[in-house]
């Protein structure tokens, strides 16, 4: 008895359900995997200025991620093109902090209250025993 040798059997209906559901299930996996994909990076490319519409370029492949990234990677990003164009205009109100330019900018604002620049320190009386705090001395008495 040889059961090595035995053909196979023709009868495969058990395994196309199989292989439909298995396939269905690895489509959308597929699709919503792709659909979060695109919808990072169009955050991404959106937060720097870029149209969103670009991370549609993700659907060519390995090449189209590429591109989006060279973009990323080289490109000016608009977004702070319009950040040298604005003036910053420094927080102010309770707990915010004092604000320094940097060179080359000057505050838009002036400063809230509360924020001058500190004051001098008072002068200090010198310690006892030191000539600066001793009395007059007496007057000479007069030559004869």
């Amino acid at each position: 008895m040889h059961v090595y040798n035995t053909p196979p059997s023709a009868d495969m209906s058990g395994l196309w359900p199989v292989l439909s559901a298995y396939f269905g299930c690895l489509a959308i996996f597929m699709i919503l995997f792709a659909a979060l994909y695109i919808w990072v990076f169009w955050r991404i490319l959106t937060k720097a200025g870029y149209s969103g519409w670009l991370s549609l370029l993700n659907l060519i492949g390995g090449l189209g991620t590429l591109v989006v990234l060279l973009i990323l990677a080289f490109g000016d990003w608009p977004v702070f093109a319009s950040l040298r164009r604005a003036p910053y205009v420094p927080p102010t109100g309770p707990g915010s902090q004092p604000y320094y330019p940097a060179p080359g900018y000057a505050p838009v604002a002036p400063p809230a209250p509360g924020y001058a620049p500190p004051a001098p320190p008072a002068p200090t009386a010198a310690p006892a025993g030191t000539p600066e705090n001793q009395p007059p001395a007496p007057p000479a008495p007069p030559v004869q």
